[in-house]
């Protein structure tokens, strides 16, 4: 597979990963775009047989954004705004969107993995970088939140039913 293949391919499940981990589309784009500018300067190594361009491009835009999370408590205390707008927003459910917004970080990166970009638990665990039983306990734990938060309402991948 070529580059603009992969990129054709992966930039929007990507994008929609971003947009539900930061909650704000330009930051999204942005961390998006430096992923995948990472994924084209080692599109050579990344292209070898047994690697996982996927996998490790979810994984440079989860690490972008923690560093993201980190530089933002230290500027400030002040709450991040939790709705943004967006073209193709992963979720389109207000009360869900503050609901994710809500939980930790590591919770609300195992649900949105696990629930709007269907990986299974080892998928959320290599792009998490840790144990999946640890992946396990942050999904029990963010599903437990947003049912206390949304009630009896189904979690998918529009929002809640």
């Amino acid at each position: 597979m070529d580059f603009d293949a992969f990129f054709r391919s992966e930039h929007d499940p990507l994008l929609r990963l971003c947009w539900a981990m930061v909650s704000n589309r330009e930051q999204a784009r942005d961390v998006a775009q430096e992923a995948m500018c990472r994924a084209y300067e080692r599109w050579d190594q990344l292209r070898e047989p047994g690697s996982n361009p996927a996998g490790w491009v979810r994984t440079v835009a989860l690490n972008l954004v923690r560093s993201q999370w980190r530089r933002e408590q230290t500027r400030s205390a002040a709450a991040v705004p939790v709705v943004a707008s967006y073209e193709d927003p992963p979720c389109t459910d207000p009360e869900l969107v503050a609901a994710l917004a809500r939980l930790s970080n590591r919770q609300r990166e195992a649900v949105v993995l696990h629930h709007l970009l269907d990986l299974d638990v080892a998928g959320c665990a290599a792009a998490m970088g840790i144990a999946a039983s640890s992946v396990k306990a942050h999904l029990q734990r963010g599903r437990a939140a947003l049912e206390a938060a949304l009630g009896d309402r189904v979690l998918t991948t529009e929002g809640v039913a």
